[in-house]
């Protein structure tokens, strides 16, 4: 599967599961979908020997962790920063962000 296969397989599960919501906005969640992907190769930091087939075939074994990160930025638009909110007696809290990438290792360091 390629990156962009990937992508278009992440987005297809997150429309379905969100698409009746309301103010669903499908060109927002694609973009968290992507910033996701890219912050997953961002961190595991891929030799310049690794070829793109090679690439793709790591970031797929993320896929759950792209799908929640996604979920979570998508979920948190407009509430930029809050770590809790409370409004008419209901109150909510976030998980840490960071939790979700907790399974995410750089392969590499950088020297």
């Amino acid at each position: 599967m390629t990156i962009d296969e990937l992508q278009q397989a992440v987005l297809n599960d997150l429309t379905t599961e969100l698409q009746d919501t309301p103010n669903f906005n499908g060109d927002k969640l694609a973009l968290k979908v992507s910033n996701a992907i890219l912050e997953i190769e961002e961190i595991r930091r891929y030799p310049d020997s690794y070829s793109d087939e090679m690439i793709a075939a790591d970031v797929e074994r993320f896929r759950t962790t792209i799908y929640k990160l996604a979920l979570y930025d998508y979920a948190r638009i407009g509430a930029y920063g809050e770590s809790t909110h409370s409004e008419n007696g209901t109150n909510r809290g976030y998980i840490d962000r960071d939790k979700l990438l907790s399974l995410v290792v750089p392969l590499s360091r950088v020297l």
